[in-house]
């Protein structure tokens, strides 16, 4: 059947503000990725700043906003709790 894979793709990243495009596409073990309907997707995204996220990604594609996450000693990490159903894919 497969489940989702989530790509996060940084845009950019000044002193303090993170700005991530995430995608998501259907990940199979016999075809790899597939073009898909969008799931509705519960995300829970954390960050260096200490802020946690939560939102339902339903779209292709979305464009995100950390805020207060520096460039130089920063990161974010989807499903940081693993509870969720999706697989995910850095850039």
């Amino acid at each position: 059947m497969g489940f989702p894979m989530i790509s996060a793709d940084v845009i950019s990243w000044d002193d303090n503000n993170l700005k991530v495009k995430l995608s998501q596409s259907k990940f199979s073990k016999t075809a790899g990725l597939i073009e898909c309907e969008p799931w509705s997707i519960p995300l829970t995204i954390l960050s260096s700043s200490g802020d946690e996220q939560k939102m339902i990604f339903n779209s292709k594609e979305m464009e995100i906003n950390l805020a207060g996450v520096k460039k130089e000693s920063g990161w974010m990490k989807l499903n940081a709790s693993f509870m969720n159903w999706h697989q995910v894919k850095y850039f």
